[in-house]
């Protein structure tokens, strides 16, 4: 896979602050961009595999999962890693699974249905400050990605977006949907403060959440503005915010 230099320049930066060579492949299975698996003592090497439907911005996806390796492998306590806390998890799928919108459906549906939608919100809210702390990252200090970073972070407002849809707000308990919207919220606001479009936000203003979008990237910018503890500090305050901070816990594995 041929490389843009500054993604080529962050493969170089992830392999010598981790001591561990980058791989690069592709996956057709992947309902993200991307697919990146951390080095370990039992795996050594740091495993990128890009979507089939994403090579056309495969620099920026490169990028994006490097600067989450260098963020991963920055924090002093070890490499942190999102652990839920399943009877609670648990717990909160079968609320999920009774919910009004869910109750027309059969209990395997309802279940299958409401472990995807708390799933989905806990690995939105792991994710979504590593994004945007990458988001930000590479229209510093890369500039020959951005025209790849429009066309990437564009197409994500637009799956984000999805969850706007009638359709969507039938069968989704409510409390799930606004949390997932607002995240999604605030990744639209803080692409509109580095593009300079403010279209992205215009459908979350239009249901109030710009304020709750708002107070979420406060917390992202008053988070440490090094690599390293930053995403975890981030998360751990957007959870409060959104009280979700008894679903998961945090585990450091060693480098």
């Amino acid at each position: 896979m041929s490389l843009n230099p500054e993604a080529g320049r962050l493969i170089a930066l992830v392999e010598r602050q981790t001591g561990y060579r980058v791989t690069l492949g592709t996956t057709e299975n992947s309902a993200t961009d991307a697919q990146m698996i951390s080095a370990s003592a039992s795996n050594p090497a740091h495993l990128i595999n890009i979507s089939t439907r994403s090579l056309a911005v495969a620099d920026y996806v490169t990028a994006v999962q490097c600067v989450m390796l260098l963020e991963m492998w920055s924090h002093p306590r070890g490499v942190p890693q999102f652990q839920p806390v399943q009877d609670r998890v648990d717990q909160a799928i079968r609320e999920a699974a009774q919910s009004t919108g869910l109750a027309k459906y059969s209990r395997e549906a309802a279940a299958k249905t409401a472990n995807s939608l708390v799933a989905g919100l806990l690995l939105q809210l792991r994710s979504t400050p590593s994004e945007l702390i990458a988001m930000e990252y590479i229209r510093r200090e890369c500039p020959s990605l951005h025209r790849q970073q429009s066309d990437t972070v564009n197409a994500i407002l637009r799956r984000n977006s999805q969850g706007l849809k009638p359709e969507i707000k039938e069968f989704a308990p409510a409390e799930i949907l606004e949390k997932s919207l607002v995240m999604s919220a605030a990744v639209a606001l803080l692409w509109g403060q580095i593009s300079g479009s403010t279209a992205a936000m215009l459908p979350y203003k239009s249901i109030g959440l710009d304020a709750k979008a708002e107070d979420l990237l406060s917390d992202f910018r008053a988070a440490p503005s090094e690599l390293g503890e930053r995403s975890q500090t981030v998360v751990d305050a957007w959870a409060e915010k959104l009280q979700l901070q008894q679903f998961y816990t945090w585990i450091f594995r060693p480098k």
